[in-house]
């Protein structure tokens, strides 16, 4: 992750948002570019050779095909659209989605939409997600988490706001992660396949920031990879010049978010 350009961090702890628990994350990533930021909420699973995961994947529909970029607004310098003046508490944070043609989860593209590890015993064939949920759960708590210290940090940028994705982020041992691949009809295409990167739809609700001055910001998706498919996974959001990441695409769709304070 670090020659990919991300500064990272592991085994730390925090707070678990639903629970109030203490929790701890495998790794967390994140790369800066400008005003924008992408992190990444890692949990590692190691699979048996014999007990791989397999995600079964349909087309994804137009509904589905979305991700979410919070902004921290520095609500001394900017408000969002719509937002009366006179308002309190100011928020602190916003949501802006982008949709179909403005998103990396495209409509009609391959998105896991159940999983389970797959294996055999004395008794024959045997499935089991217990694992896997507990894993992938724990990801998108690391990204709740993640989003409400993003919108903690100050804005001191001239633009008095700041952008960032998250990401949650299963990563399990090369050779270990199958696909199952269905169409609209629900027939399957083929036989089971390799992967090394499966996109698979939560639609996960999470709340950054407190209830006062916070805001709703769903995690549509996690990500999950083998170790080799991290690789795909960074410049499909990141791209090798450094420029404006992917997953935050236009400047302009932002900045309709917000509109300056008459000064």
């Amino acid at each position: 992750m670090v020659r990919m350009g991300f500064a990272c961090e592991h085994a730390g702890t925090y707070e678990d948002p639903a629970t109030k628990k203490l929790r701890e994350f495998d790794i967390r990533a994140i790369s800066r570019i400008g005003y924008a930021s992408v992190h990444l909420a890692i949990e590692c699973k190691q699979l048996r050779p014999h007990f791989p995961l397999l995600v079964l994947q349909v087309p994804r529909r137009a509904d589905e095909a979305y991700h979410n970029v919070l902004m921290r607004i520095n609500p001394d310098r900017v408000e969002p659209n719509g937002y009366e003046p006179a308002a309190r508490p100011r928020p602190r944070g916003l949501v802006v989605r982008h949709g179909p043609g403005l998103t990396t989860y495209a409509h009609g593209g391959w998105v896991g939409k159940s999983c389970a590890q797959v294996g055999r015993d004395s008794a024959g064939i045997t499935a089991s997600d217990t694992e896997t949920f507990a894993k992938w759960t724990q990801a998108i708590s690391s990204a709740q988490s993640i989003l409400t210290s993003i919108l903690d940090q100050e804005v001191t940028d001239q633009e008095g706001w700041i952008a960032a994705l998250v990401l949650p982020v299963v990563v399990v041992p090369d050779g270990r992660l199958w696909t199952a691949t269905f169409d609209a009809d629900g027939n399957l295409t083929g036989p089971p396949a390799p992967a090394t990167r499966v996109s698979y739809y939560m639609n996960a609700p999470a709340w950054a920031g407190d209830k006062s001055t916070g805001c709703a910001c769903s995690l549509s998706h996690v990500e999950f990879l083998t170790v080799s498919g991290l690789e795909t996974l960074i410049p499909s959001i990141i791209p090798s010049d450094r420029g404006l990441p992917s997953g935050f695409f236009y400047y302009r769709e932002l900045e309709r978010a917000v509109r300056e304070r008459p000064r």
